[in-house]
């Protein structure tokens, strides 16, 4: 039929071949068909014995059988499939396919004609070159081209844009494509498809009691497959039907004349592709690959990419299978980007295109466009070409078509169309116009799909009209050469200057298109200062940079203002912006926008002047503020002199500021609500609002900040990303119900690790151990997942107690708020009091859920309420009895944790005392333990293993420190890729991650959009990572700095010293020294006098089974010295170490001189 359809073409290019080498099938024809001349299977059968003659009948048997020859004779011969999974691997075989192409088939000698070749997605580079110089050097064409199978698919629908879903006989692919460009690393492979549909069908009519176990029989079976099978919208359902009913129950004779039924393997086959592991293939199926691969694509590609979802490929011609394909994802995107909202799916318009010839669209592309550019040159890889630079930067330079080629070639589409749509829905052309549609003749219009091949040209109809046509063409030429990373220097600087010289005038008309864009951002990107003022001024005079910032696509190019910008470009922004940020801060765009000023664009007098604008108009009516008297730059340092201020003026004053107070804090509640309700608190600059809402709060209105808590559970981790989310989390959990401390913990829970491992988590942890009267809820939540619960995890519980971050964790279960808090810290740890009211509201919503929010609509009522409202709640909660936050007592609060952690922080100490001493933090965790669990709790085996590594040597006392430190790599690779307010909001927003971008490639001036989490409609979201096109890999560091939200430089850590090779090295250590120091005096100052049993007795009695050697090493430098005569003085151990030491008054004399050593010989004297 194929043949027959490719015959009644009118115009056939006998110079131009063309031959789509696929997995199961060869197509092969001529350019400008519009269907294969010839289609048969790609293998090859060799006899394996000689067969008798009623087997062969009239057939003669050759050494080699190509195609359908070896297919119809293949149950005496031995098959071999040259093309496995797309890919050419055995190039004997192949040449033989094409030998029976050129020569069998098309009856043509191949040399001096051109020859288009197709190829599958992430097909070697070598396996294109070899077949380049097989064609030349074999076949001695004149030129040859090789193109992707999903640009053909795409050309073969008159598209340029698309998701090609291309599933054939071996390989099934998911390709995106944009903009006439494949984009490589989102390129999806199921090596699932029609071969391993049959066999698993075989499999399934076994189960019937049909056996077709014969090689022959295989072609048997893809025959009932392709004529009884079909995709199922609901599995579940068929199979019921499948099971009660005989509805599927269908009839197929077989070539012998017997007749068999096939029921639910009609369905349950094709199920493979959507369930690979039906047929023992790991992975996700078709729909989950589709989803996740547009999810993994630019944020402002994804709605063009569900609209135009192409298949391709003979196994997507199964009934039901693009019904179920999109079916499959809408269902998706309802529940993990749209939540539920039909409306915002309605949207969105999925939508799978199934063309019907779509088994031949690969080919039907490649002959179009082989036929098109067949007098074009630069399109082919010409044998002269070939023969002078040779087949590697032949190969190189010629398999990308340039833009000028694709829109001529889409151009000659374009007439063709309209051709097409004049005579078939127009008036009947005048015979002229008939004989020219003869010459450009194509399938039916229905397989065409008319309205699908205009729709590439309405954007270049759209700028033409707009008078920005030329200019559009020009600036995007060069801005494509601009953008790559290997143009040099003075070259870039030439094309920016031309560029700057064509969008001159044109900001305005270029900014808000897609594509126009980014030109525009290039030169804020790459230009000189005064072309970056040239473009803020005119963007000033039109005053469009307020609207840019919230546009969908002009916002990126203020965020490129922002970052690439001078002082005076960036001025001028936030002077344009100024008196709008409490709005755009919790705008879907413009909260990328203000997130960039704020971490980098602005001053910082121009920061606490945004900042000011949260705080509401209250805030002007304080006086200090209002006279300038005061340079304070916070809102603590404001609210302080204002309440000194108004004190010493009278009580009149008093009240007016804590009015003024009150209302500050409404404002900033408000704010924060909304942030809340949008899950864009990942933000900095709205982790300073939440912070400065409780600082607001805190004393004054103690009830408001009690109902503010809630607003952030559920963003306790996106918090960690700053210091002032930091604060934020700690006041949350401090004012916070048991409820809303339950919600926290179950949020950390997830990334606890992480938090750890992080200076401002690990502060919220600690907060979380410090409150939380639920010593259950923790342990599951919190201590579990990280390994406290339990003794197995000892190794990381020892890392992280060598951990700056993580030690905090540690001291918090081992010393509850103590000294190792800087005043800082402590200040956001001290415990909080609210109102009786508020916390008997708080019993009644956990007993009563449906009350929980009513509180809450009463709460924001309360904080939002006019001035007369603010004030006499300021009044009411000053008058008002207040209560604790925590019911429990601290001290029994911590033995309970303590009861759960302490055996697993013992084993930590056993297993590495000697390198947790030589590290700073893991000495303070170590002290710590040995005193709680040793000393007081008596762990023997704490005092033990401390004493032990005081003379530990190196090498010698963890046999695993590799393993060790692969397990902190580890985890430091895990903190870089997840620490941050991308992450932390992808946690706090929900289903956020799944709109998150991790495109390698992308841009990453974006990022702030990840902290941002979803908005409220995907359509109206900005465009996330990715959305500009340039590589900026040479700034990663600036964007990883970008992309963690504002979290402050982290100190670097201290490298961690090596336990030294020798005991008295290891005493000579500061940190050695220090940690006896410390335990010893902290036993001499212990009420009833030092214990006998405590660490002075195991330190001096370890020193006694390592014998004079220890004496020796203690006294062979001067803090060693010390050491020793710190046992000698020791209350409970003194008189048994001084006498063991006068009995080796040798080993005494022998040592060095030093201070320590002569202070010793006076005290035994």
């Amino acid at each position: 039929m194929a043949a027959a359809a490719a015959s009644a073409d009118p115009v056939v290019d006998t110079d131009v071949l063309v031959c789509d080498n696929g997995t199961g099938f060869v197509k092969a024809g001529f350019g400008g068909e519009n269907f294969p001349r010839h289609v048969f299977p790609s293998m090859i059968g060799r006899p394996v014995l000689r067969a008798e003659e009623d087997l062969l009948g009239d057939v003669e048997l050759k050494d080699v059988m190509v195609g359908q020859e070896a297919a119809d004779m293949r149950r005496a011969l031995e098959i071999t499939y040259p093309v496995e999974n797309g890919i050419i691997t055995n190039w004997d075989d192949m040449e033989l396919i094409w030998d029976h192409v050129f020569h069998d088939r098309l009856g043509v000698d191949p040399a001096g004609k051109k020859l288009m070749l197709t190829e599958a997605p992430m097909n070697p580079e070598r396996n294109r070159k070899r077949m380049v110089t097989t064609m030349f050097e074999k076949y001695e064409l004149g030129a040859v081209q090789i193109w992707w199978q999903a640009l053909l698919t795409l050309y073969g629908q008159g598209m340029d844009t698309g998701v090609v879903v291309d599933s054939g006989d071996g390989v099934s692919h998911v390709v995106a494509v944009y903009d006439n460009m494949v984009i490589p690393h989102l390129t999806r492979r199921l090596n699932v498809a029609g071969r391993h549909i049959t066999r698993y069908f075989t499999k399934l009519l076994l189960l019937r009691g049909y056996s077709f176990n014969r090689s022959a029989d295989f072609q048997t079976v893809q025959e009932i497959k392709e004529k009884l099978a079909f995709v199922a919208r609901n599995p579940d359902v068929e199979r019921r039907l499948a099971a009660e009913t005989t509805v599927l129950m269908e009839n197929y004779t077989l070539p012998d004349g017997r007749e068999i039924k096939v029921g639910r393997e009609r369905f349950e086959a094709p199920e493979a592709l959507f369930q690979p592991g039906l047929v023992d293939v790991e992975g996700d199926g078709l729909s989950d690959m589709v989803f996740n691969m547009i999810q993994d694509a630019d944020m402002d590609l994804r709605p063009t990419f569900y609209k135009s979802i192409v298949v391709s490929g003979g196994s997507t011609m199964y009934p039901g299978l693009p019904s179920r394909l999109e079916y499959d994802i809408q269902q998706r995107y309802l529940k993990e980007i749209a939540r539920g909202d039909e409306k915002k799916l309605r949207r969105m318009g999925i939508s799978v295109l199934d063309p019907p010839q779509r088994k031949h669209l690969v080919f039907a592309g490649a002959a179009y466009i082989s036929h098109t550019m067949r007098n074009s040159d630069a399109f082919w890889i010409t044998k002269a070409e070939y023969e002078e630079m040779g087949v590697d930067r032949c190969v190189g330079n010629g398999l990308a078509l340039s833009g000028d080629l694709v829109l001529e070639a889409l151009a000659v589409l374009a007439q063709r169309v309209q051709r097409l749509r004049q005579r078939v829905l127009g008036p009947a052309p005048p015979v002229a116009a008939r004989l020219e549609d003869a010459q450009l003749a194509a399938p039916a219009p229905v397989e065409l799909g008319l309205e699908l091949l205009d729709a590439p040209f309405r954007r270049e109809k759209a700028n033409a009209s707009s008078g920005i046509g030329d200019l559009l063409t020009r600036a995007k030429r060069i801005w494509n050469i601009l953008r790559e990373k290997k143009t040099p220097a003075d070259k870039r600087r030439e094309l920016v200057a031309q560029l700057v010289e064509l969008v001159d005038g044109h900001v305005k008309d270029l900014v808000m298109k897609h594509d126009a864009s980014r030109v525009v951002q290039s030169v804020i990107r790459h230009g000189t200062p005064q072309a970056q003022l040239a473009v803020a001024k005119e963007m000033t005079r039109e005053g469009m940079i307020l609207d840019l910032a919230k546009a969908k696509y002009g916002h990126q190019l203020v965020v490129k203002m922002l970052r690439w910008g001078g002082p005076e470009a960036r001025n001028l922004v936030f002077k344009q912006l100024e008196g709008h940020f409490a709005r755009l801060v919790t705008h879907a765009q413009g909260a990328v926008v203000v997130e960039m000023g704020w971490m980098r664009g602005f001053t910082g007098a121009q920061r606490w002047q945004m900042e000011q604008e949260l705080f509401g108009p209250a805030f002007r009516h304080i006086q200090d503020v209002a006279r300038g008297a005061s340079g304070a730059r916070t809102l603590a340092d404001v609210l302080a002199s204002e309440q000194s201020r108004a004190a010493a003026t009278g009580p009149a004053e008093v009240q007016s500021a804590k009015r003024a107070r009150a209302r500050v804090a409404s404002a900033l509640f408000d704010t924060v609500q909304r942030a809340a309700d949008k899950a864009v608190l990942g933000l900095t600059v709205l982790h300073r609002a939440a912070a400065d809402l409780f600082i607001a709060s805190h004393g004054a209105l103690p009830g408001q900040a009690a109902a503010a808590a809630p607003l952030l559970r559920e963003a306790v981790v996106a918090l960690a990303g700053s210091r002032d989310g930091g604060r934020a989390a700690c006041a949350a959990l401090g004012y916070g119900s048991a409820k809303d401390r339950k919600v926290m913990c179950r949020r950390i829970s997830d990334h606890a690790a992480e938090m750890a491992e992080h200076e401002v988590g690990a502060l919220i942890i600690a907060r979380a151990l410090a409150v939380t009267d639920d010593t259950k809820m923790l342990a599951s939540t919190i201590l579990k997942p990280l390994g406290l619960s339990d003794t197995v995890n000892a190794r990381a519980v020892a890392a992280m107690a060598r951990d700056r971050a993580g030690r905090k964790v540690l001291l918090q279960l081992l010393a509850p708020l103590g000294s190792w808090l800087s005043p800082a810290e402590k200040e956001m740890m001290v415990e909080y009091s609210v109102p009786v009211k508020q916390r008997k509201a708080d019993k009644a919503a956990a007993k009563d859920p449906a009350k929980d929010e009513a509180a809450a609509v009463a709460a924001f009522d309360r904080a939002t309420g006019g001035a007369d409202e603010a004030a006499a709640a300021a009044e009411e909660e000053a008058e008002a009895e207040l209560v604790p936050t925590s019911k429990k007592d601290a001290a029994k609060r911590a033995e309970e944790l303590l009861e759960v952690a302490g055996p697993a922080i013992a084993d930590a100490c056993c297993l590495a005392a000697p390198r947790m001493i030589v590290s700073g933090p893991g000495m303070e965790v170590l002290s710590e333990a040995v005193w709680v669990l040793g000393v007081v709790g008596g762990d023997q085996r704490v005092l033990e293993a401390a004493a032990e590594g005081c003379l530990a040597e190196g090498g010698t006392t963890d046999a695993e420190e590799e393993a060790e430190a692969a397990a902190a790599a580890a985890a430091a690779a895990a903190r870089s890729s997840s620490t941050s307010a991308g992450a932390a909001a992808a946690a706090s927003s929900g289903d956020a991650g799944s709109d998150s971008d991790s495109d390698s490639d992308s841009d990453s001036d974006d990022e702030p959009a990840k902290a941002a989490g979803d908005s409220d409609d995907e359509e109206d979201a900005g465009p996330g990572p990715g959305s500009d096109a340039e590589d900026d890999d040479d700034e990663d560091e600036d964007d990883a700095a970008a992309a963690e939200g504002g979290q402050e430089e982290e100190e670097e850590e201290e490298e961690e010293e090596p336990v030294p090779e020798t005991a008295s090295a290891m005493l000579e250590l500061p940190n050695t020294a220090l940690f006896i120091k410390k335990l010893l005096i902290r036993e001499g100052k212990m009420e009833g006098g030092a214990p006998a049993k405590g660490f002075a007795a195991a330190l001096l009695r370890v020193m006694k089974e390592h014998g004079p050697e220890a004496l020796a090493a203690g006294l062979a430098s001067n803090r060693g010295a010390f050491s020793v005569l710190g046992l000698c003085e020791h209350a409970a151990v003194g008189p048994d170490a001084r006498a063991w030491v006068k009995s080796n008054m040798d080993v005494v004399k022998a040592a060095p001189k030093c201070k320590g050593k002569a202070i010793l010989l006076k005290k035994l004297a």
